[in-house]
């Protein structure tokens, strides 16, 4: 019957299966990172933070909450207030005033404009802000949608059309 190999021994400093590695001849790694560097990093995960906060609140609004809700800009009528391409964050609209930024729906279609007038009726007399008269809403259904509270610029350009907005 052939014998079976035997494992040395454990050996110490000189190395072996027990033991490790031999010590290395090589200098000794800083114990400290360089300032500019941990700043970088605080700043990239910060920089994360801030992206991954940011997009939750845009998939949020467009979900149905009831808070608020995130719709995108197609056209320029608002400009240099809102441009094209520009996500807007509405809220409900609680007591519009002359002044206010309204989104209403008009006969099927979704229009972002300032409101210049409520007539003793209680219709909304509007008017974007790059336009020179106020709208003719004449014989149209509006409806007032939502009011402006704030905008996240050119995220609208990479989100696409969203679906219109019910009221939040």
């Amino acid at each position: 019957m052939p014998s079976r190999p035997t494992l040395p021994e454990r050996t110490g400093i000189r190395g072996g299966p027990l033991a490790g590695p031999p010590p290395s001849d090589a200098p000794e790694a800083p114990k400290h990172r360089l300032w500019w560097r941990q700043a970088l990093d605080y700043l990239t995960v910060g920089g994360l933070v801030f992206v991954l906060l940011l997009l939750t609140l845009v998939f949020y609004g467009t979900t149905n909450n009831r808070w608020y809700k995130v719709i995108g800009v197609q056209g320029e009528s608002m400009s240099p207030t809102i441009n094209r391409g520009d996500l807007i964050l509405i809220t409900r609209p609680v007591d519009p005033e002359v002044g206010d930024i309204g989104v209403f729906q008009v006969d099927g279609k979704i229009v972002t404009h300032r409101i210049v007038d409520i007539t003793p009726q209680g219709e909304f007399v509007t008017q974007g802000d790059a336009n020179a008269t106020p709208d003719d809403w004449s014989g149209a259904q509006v409806r007032l949608v939502g009011i402006y509270r704030a905008r996240i610029p050119w995220i609208g350009r990479f989100w696409g059309p969203i679906a219109q907005p019910n009221a939040p």
